[in-house]
């Protein structure tokens, strides 16, 4: 994780660099506590380069309403 985001909006970033290993993936996210919306939104943007040059993109939004709640964005596979 290159930074943890808590006075704002983020962004945040979580990269996996190398060979790939120990897929899937599983992805969630940790909703904290609500600010003053009173809910949370965003979307997990999914990247991948496969050493040749080629990128895939994948967007995953979210809503959530409830303090300490985990979302599940679902797996990234090999």
């Amino acid at each position: 994780m290159y930074g943890d985001v808590t006075t704002g909006y983020g962004p945040e970033c979580f990269a996996i660099e190398g060979e790939k290993r120990a897929y899937p993936y599983q992805l969630q996210i940790h909703y904290y506590s609500r600010g003053p919306m009173g809910y949370g939104m965003g979307q997990l943007e999914v990247l991948q380069h496969d050493g040749h040059g080629n990128l895939t993109f994948e967007e995953r939004p979210y809503v959530v309403m409830e303090d300490g709640a985990y979302v599940d964005l679902g797996e990234v596979e090999l």
